[in-house]
């Protein structure tokens, strides 16, 4: 059962945050989310970001989050991207939904996940996801709400990250596919059913598997 989102907080809207952040109309924002520590694997999120955004002036990153890697992130960060205002760091927010609402895709390049809340928060929010392909993200993410690449291959990251980035149509499509996937499977309306109706079943002894009787 997945866990369930409040789609009347994320949710797309305007793009205000941009004007408060000096970010240009004409950007192509990537938002991550996530504490800076080894398991997300910002390391290989710079480098994938860095490269595309050799090659794709439109691009800018804003990492929100926290942790014991922050100074090395962005000692690294300056080193293979070093025009200012390109890779951002954010710390903690609390404005997460706006930033979501601002942003054109989500980035997330984790070792291993469980059910990621932040990319359902993104995709709540009307955004393509690039993402790797572990833990609970396959699930979560198909082909038309966005893209998935093998943990640590900088090269497919970097690839999926410029080819979203030069193609706003597709962009839009993917974002409006993520909202329509959550909006049936990921509200908190259809958790609170899914849990209910489990339980139902599990007293009345239909609960499915071979212990059933």
């Amino acid at each position: 059962i997945w866990n369930g989102e409040d789609l009347a907080r994320f949710a797309p809207g305007p793009a205000s945050m941009r004007d408060e952040l000096g970010l240009p109309g004409d950007a192509c924002l990537a938002l991550a989310v996530g504490s800076l520590t080894p398991v997300k694997d910002h390391r290989s999120l710079l480098a994938a970001f860095a490269a595309a955004a050799a090659r794709e002036p439109s691009l800018v990153l804003l990492i929100v989050g926290d942790g014991p890697l922050r100074g090395e992130l962005e000692a690294e960060a300056a080193r293979l991207c070093p025009t200012p205002g390109r890779i951002r760091f954010l710390g903690h927010r609390k404005d997460v939904p706006a930033l979501l609402r601002g942003s054109d895709l989500f980035l997330q390049t984790s070792l291993t996940e469980g059910f990621s809340n932040a990319i359902l928060q993104a995709m709540a929010s009307g955004l393509p996801v690039v993402a790797t392909a572990v833990g609970g993200n396959p699930e979560l993410v198909g082909e038309e709400h966005g893209l998935l690449a093998p943990a640590r291959d900088v090269r497919a990251l970097e690839a999926a990250l410029l080819g979203l980035a030069r193609d706003p149509d597709r962009r839009r499509a993917m974002g409006r596919a993520a909202r329509a996937h959550v909006e049936r499977a990921g509200s908190l309306e259809a958790m609170v059913a899914a849990y209910t109706d489990a339980f139902e079943r599990a007293v009345a002894g239909r609960f499915p598997g071979p212990s059933s009787r």
